[in-house]
């Protein structure tokens, strides 16, 4: 709910310089207060890539002169496929189905998934720039962007298309809906906004039910450049990621 997401919100302010992390001092017991890291390598040029629910895979989009194509890592063994050949074409997001066992994938508005364990891609549904599954792997969250309406879009839908529900819409650019998440129990989704203000940007958080309803506001608007959104299992903390206050680029 909104009373216990709002007492304590983590921000990873992301810099080239410097890294910081804030944190709520209600909360009882620090996120990621031991932590380790493992480098990973990949053996082709890549843009982005997201992580399996188990941590086994890691899914990739490989660039090279003859297009882009989507491959996986196994982590343990530390082995390459090619899950979909490489094509002229941009994929605009992916990200691992719940269960692990497909990744789903954006290419020029359409949905697409594969099997991990390789395949014929099969095509979901049209008109979805980005997307998160929900935690119980049956519907998504998704951003349209509407040329003939003029209209950002925020919606939810099933995975093959169908109960499509639309949550909120704002005319041009506003709102932005640039990154969001499920909340744990599948019953809100969390969304950084933003608010023209001149030639600048004030940005917030916001949370909106799964099933339809009002924003509801999370953080007070700042000047300060949201760009990522990571709601964390145990359901009283986000994750944000977003540009230094200090300007250190």
């Amino acid at each position: 709910s909104a009373a216990t997401v709002t007492l304590a919100v983590i921000i990873l302010v992301v810099g080239i310089v410097s890294v910081s992390i804030f944190i709520s001092s209600r909360a009882r017991v620090p996120p990621f207060a031991n932590i380790s890291f493992t480098k990973v390598t990949v053996p082709r040029p890549i843009y982005t890539g997201c992580i399996s629910p188990d941590g086994k895979y890691i899914a990739y989009i490989s660039i090279r002169p003859v297009g882009q194509s989507l491959w996986l890592k196994q982590v343990a063994t530390d082995s390459d496929v090619q899950l979909v050949a490489a094509a002229p074409v941009n994929y605009w997001a992916q990200q691992f189905s719940r269960d692990g066992q497909f990744v789903y994938y954006v290419i020029r508005g359409v949905l697409y998934r594969v099997p991990i364990t390789g395949g014929t891609a099969e095509r979901m549904f049209g008109r979805v720039d980005v997307f998160v599954i929900s935690p119980d792997g049956k519907q998504i969250a998704f951003h349209r962007g509407s040329e003939k309406e003029k209209a950002v879009q925020f919606l939810t839908a099933n995975l093959d298309g169908t109960n499509e529900k639309l949550l909120l819409q704002g005319a041009g650019d506003d709102p932005w809906f640039l990154s969001f998440d499920w909340s744990p129990d599948g019953k809100s989704i969390a969304f950084i906004n933003g608010i023209p203000r001149g030639e600048t940007m004030d940005w917030y958080v916001a949370e909106v039910p799964s099933s339809g309803g009002i924003e509801h506001r999370l953080t007070k608007p700042s000047t300060q450049r949201l760009r990522g959104l990571l709601w964390l299992p145990e359901g009283e903390h986000f994750l944000l990621s977003g540009d230094d206050p200090s300007g250190i680029a």
